[in-house]
Order: structure tokens, then sequence, then C-alpha cells
């Protein structure tokens, strides 16, 4: 079969490999890498888990102060970041969708027919919409409860109580080793005791969402007007590329909205919160918007160099090419330049196959560059950069705040004023003022005084 008229898939396994001979071998694994990271259902999770890794946990590892604080950051990292990249894909698709289209009210709908978004639905039937609105909008209920509330929430304070029980260790500032103060009493500690409360709260108001999702699935074919429910579903429905479901990047963002509100209140101490604060502003800030305004940025740039390198999205917008599309085109303008300067009998699948891998080698590294520079600015900058800087800032804080409990602590004498001089003569002078104040007063209050013409004009006066 010729190399030029393989198709998309095709080329995915057969003739990607070939086009990428001219590029060096640094090149060849970064394209294979980024297109594997972009492609297929999850390509978004993938991305999104290994920038996650890098710039969250491989940073703090090298920045990290403890023991203890390796452990909470690797148990910590690792589950959540499989928790909302995977977790929401997997809970939604095998999990609560089959079971919400079982128990919804009336004939059961097609599984195909819940394999498309629900703007997908809206569009190739309406009369479907009605049924398939309140078994989507359960299973988003269901699965963002389950993930952001049982999952994410309670595993901090689980870690909390991993570090208590395992380290016998409370206080922020023991964690990362400032400072040595073993627990008395485990069990009694105030952060034990907040982080049993959480997870108790925290499985009851899941257990309240998921039978609210069931209600929806089972009774949600009744509900009069859909308009309102149909645009918050289509808001935070699912990713469903290639017709697989899996994270979308509003349910990403509400899962970061949930993680900030649980990070800080997981704090063990002011310490902690302030440190955390600062992470979560820096950190998530550029996870959720500050890749895609770099990426925006490089886009422009990269797109006045390689035009050919981009393409419009259905919105519009210029995004990258992903590899197949770029080797099938590499693959066209070989064999069309080929046909004009060669004769047909000479134009063999090596000679088309060269020229294309000639064609694709500087837009290979176009790709990669733009796919590259925003994470190396995500691990080294935002990543590195913040972890680093809080842990010289805890330092300081903590130095300051020890500072002052010393004062604090000190006992402070009362104050002693010299008295001034010449005290006992200033007091008695001061006392016969006030009697002769006084028997002048009584004086002119006598009856011979009274009959003095203007005494009562001057005692009213």
């Amino acid at each position: 079969m010729p190399l030029s008229s393989l198709r998309p898939n095709q080329l995915r396994f057969s003739g990607l490999r070939p086009l990428l001979s001219q590029a060096s071998p640094v090149q060849r694994v970064l394209s294979l890498g980024v297109n594997k990271l972009e492609s297929g259902e999850s390509g978004f999770a993938h991305t999104k888990f290994l920038q996650d890794t890098l710039s969250v946990w491989g940073t703090r590892m090298v920045a990290s102060r403890s023991g203890p604080e390796n452990l909470e950051i690797t148990f910590l990292e690792f589950l959540e970041s499989g928790l909302v990249y995977y977790g929401i894909g997997f809970l939604g698709t095998q999990v609560f969708q089959k079971a919400f289209r079982k128990m919804a009210a009336g004939k059961r709908l097609e599984p195909d027919v819940l394999k498309l978004s629900l703007k997908e639905i809206a569009e190739k039937s309406p009369n479907l919409i009605r049924k398939a609105l309140p078994i989507r909008l359960a299973t988003i209920i269901a699965t963002l409860g389950m993930t952001c509330i049982a999952g994410e929430y309670s595993l901090l304070f689980i870690k909390n109580l991993l570090t208590a029980k395992v380290f016998n260790k409370e206080s922020f500032s023991d964690v990362v080793a400032l400072s040595d103060n073993p627990m008395d009493d485990i069990e009694q500690s105030e952060t034990v005791q907040k982080a049993h409360r959480r997870i108790a709260q925290c499985l009851g108001i899941t257990t309240g969402l998921v039978l609210l999702a069931t209600g929806v699935a089972r009774f949600g074919g009744g509900f009069r007007s859909i308009k309102m429910l149909q645009k918050l579903a289509e808001k935070m429905d699912f990713n469903f590329k290639n017709g697989k479901m899996s994270l979308s990047r509003s349910q990403f963002l509400t899962f970061m909205a949930v993680s900030i509100v649980a990070y800080l209140d997981s704090s063990r101490d002011d310490l902690e919160r302030k440190e955390v604060a600062t992470r979560l502003a820096i950190v998530m800030s550029y996870l959720a918007y500050g890749e895609e305004m770099i990426k925006g940025t490089l886009i422009k740039a990269f797109g006045q160099r390689f035009p050919e390198l981009l393409k419009a999205d259905e919105k519009g917008q210029k995004v990258p090419k992903n590899l197949e599309e770029l080797g099938q085109e590499a693959l066209a303008y070989a064999k069309s330049k080929l046909q004009k300067v060669l004769p047909v009998e000479q134009i063999t699948e090596k000679r088309i196959q060269d020229e294309a891998a000639k064609h694709l080698k500087p837009l290979l590294k176009g790709k990669n560059a733009l796919f590259l520079i925003p994470h190396a600015i995500g691990i080294l900058g935002v990543g590195l950069g913040t972890a680093l800087l809080n842990r010289y800032w805890t330092e300081i804080r903590y130095k300051a705040d020890q500072q002052v409990n010393k004062i604090n602590l000190k006992p402070q004498a009362l104050p002693v004023f010299p008295a001034p001089e010449n005290l006992n003569a200033n007091f008695e002078q001061y006392v016969f003022q006030i009697r002769k104040i006084r028997s002048s007063r009584e004086k002119l209050q006598s009856p011979a005084h009274s009959l003095r013409p203007g005494y009562r004009l001057m005692v009213q006066v």
C-alpha cells in the first residue's frame, strides 16, 4: 500500500516513525511523547497529570525539608492527581452513568446516545435530550461529589492523620523540621479530632449528593422546564473526545476551587496556612490560566514562522495540529513536489518518505517547543521557584514568631517614675490655697455681707 494513501489511524502505527527519520533522536522521542500525551480520549488528563506531577510533586520534593514532608507530598500529590485526572472519567463512565441509565424512568436510552455530549445529543435529536439530561446531570453531581468531597477534601485530613500517627507530629513546624515537639496524646490532639470530624462530614455530604443524583436520574424526566438545567449540565459536562467520557476543563476548575478551600481548612496552624496560601495563589493560577496564556502568546509567535503548524478549531481559535495531521500534510506536500520534477515511475515510497521527513523536520522542532516551553516555565519558574520561596519565607516567619513569643513570655516589671523635687512643699502649698478659697466663700455668705450693695448681683454673676 502506498505510504501517501494511508489514513490518519493507519499513519499513527505504520507511517509515523519513518517520517521522523530526519529528526534528531531527542526530537523523535519528544515528538512521539507529545503525540501520546495529546492524543486519545484522555489527552487533557495525561497532559495535566504530567504537568502536575513535575511542577508540583517534583519541585516540592527538591525543596522538601524532612522525611515526614516527603511522605505527605508523595501521598497527597499522586492520589490527588490520579483522583482528578482519571477518577472523574472512570467514575462517570464505568459507575454512575451505567447505574443511572438503568434506574431512569421509561424506556432505556441506547448506550451509544450517552457517548455524546449534551450539545451533540440536542443537535442530533431534541426529543432525546429530555431523557438524556437527567442521567447526565445525575452523573455529574455524583461524580464531582465523590471526587471533590469524599476524595479531595477528606484526603487532606487523612494526610494529617497519617502524619500524626506515623511520625507523632502535629504542628507544621515539626513536620518541616523547624521544631521538635512530640505529641503527648494523639487522640486528644485538636488536629486529629478535627480530621475525624471533617472526614465524617465529607462522607455525609457525599452520601447526600449521591442520593440527590439518584433522585434526579429517577424522576428528572418529569421536569417541566429543562432549559436552565440543560445550560448548567452543558457547562459542567464531560469531555467527549473520540466518543469517550473524560475530565473536562470546567470540571478541572471546579475540582481546583474545592481544593483551595480544603487546603486552607486542613492547615494545622497559621504557619502552614500562610505557606499553603502562597503556593495556591501562584501554582493553581498557573495551572488554571497561566499555561494557556503563555501558550497563546507562543502560538501567535510561531504562527508567523510556521503557519502550517496551526489550524483553526471549532471556535475559530488557532491551535497546534497533531502529529498525524502534520504527517499527512507532509506526505501530500512531498508527493506533489516530486510529481513536478520526476516521472511517475521514479516516485517511490522511499523518496516520498524522505522528502516528507525533510519537510517535517523544522515543524517538529516548532511543535515540541510549543508544547514544552509552557511546561518548562511551570516546572522551573512557577513550581520550583514557589517551593524554594516558601521554604525561605516559612523559616523567616517561624523565627520571627519565636522572637515575638520570647518577648511576650518575659516578666514585665512595673514602671518606676522618680519623685519630683519638693513634692511635700508643693503639696502643702496646694492645700493652703484650697483652705483659703473655702474661707473666703464662707465669709461672703455670712449675714453681715449680705446687706452690702451689689452683693446679690455679685453672687448671681
